[in-house]
């Protein structure tokens, strides 16, 4: 499970994940299944990572899961551009889904030498 797929779930839950100093909040904490609370303590330091991106660059990581999905497959170029500008803040932060979403947009980008 990607950090990325975690906050989606923790979302599914109606949990909001937030940071507290050094610590990953979790609230209301009476909504985590047990389950989940190894998956969030194994993840810990990713989660922090992506919820301590700033506020316009989080809004770019349902984009990447779009663009993982291949909901932007055989989008035209302008398109293709304008998300990877959206998306290379993340990639520069590390975010694992970032990276792969870039390379995805890079091989899926449509020919410029076509008629």
């Amino acid at each position: 499970m990607t950090p990325l797929n975690i906050l989606h779930e923790a979302h599914r839950h109606g949990l909001r994940l937030s940071i507290i100093g050094d610590k990953l909040a979790v609230e209301p904490v009476n909504r985590c299944p047990a389950s989940f609370l190894p998956v969030l303590r194994e993840h810990k330091t990713a989660l922090l990572r992506l919820l301590a991106l700033p506020p316009d660059q989080r809004t770019w990581l349902h984009v990447c899961r779009q663009v993982l999905d291949g909901e932007f497959d055989g989008a035209d170029r302008s398109t293709i551009g304008s998300v990877t500008i959206g998306l290379r803040p993340l990639e520069a932060a590390g975010v694992a889904e970032a990276v792969v979403a870039m390379e995805r947009l890079k091989t899926n980008r449509p020919d410029t030498h076509a008629q």
